[in-house]
């Protein structure tokens, strides 16, 4: 692990003190990737920070039934996909809070976004300012 270097050599150290898996490497070109896992899931109380006002709403919107992108956008007043609405519903979908209900067939036009048990438990746990 001499090559690693002394952080390298600390961020292994530090893995096994804390009882996880050492850290994954990977090459890539003429880089590494250092890839370590948390001891646990980001808690909700993060995961409201993440969230912003767009994305509570999108997440309201998808309480009843599932909706498509271009009616997410509608019921936001929003003329056009906006790209800040674009990452919102990307990002939601990384974190899983919704999920799309093809997910086989992403860039179909009848593609809609569903509310995850997950984003259930974000609402249900007071995501944001609009707690249940």
């Amino acid at each position: 692990m001499g090559w690693i270097g002394k952080n390298g050599s600390r961020m292994f150290r530090e893995t096994e003190t804390q009882g996880l898996p050492p850290p994954e490497i990977i090459e890539i070109g003429m880089r590494l990737r250092f890839s370590i896992q948390l001891a646990r899931s980001i808690p909700f109380e993060r995961m409201v920070k993440q969230v912003g006002a767009q994305s509570d709403a999108i997440l309201l919107l998808l309480v009843d039934s599932p909706l498509s992108s271009s009616e997410l956008a509608d019921a936001l007043g929003l003329e056009a996909k906006t790209g800040a609405f674009k990452r919102a519903l990307k990002a939601l979908v990384d974190q899983g809070l919704i999920a799309y209900t093809l997910p086989d067939k992403l860039t179909i036009r009848l593609q809609k976004y569903r509310l995850t048990e997950k984003g259930k438990a974000f609402l249900d746990y007071g995501g944001g300012d609009h707690g249940k």
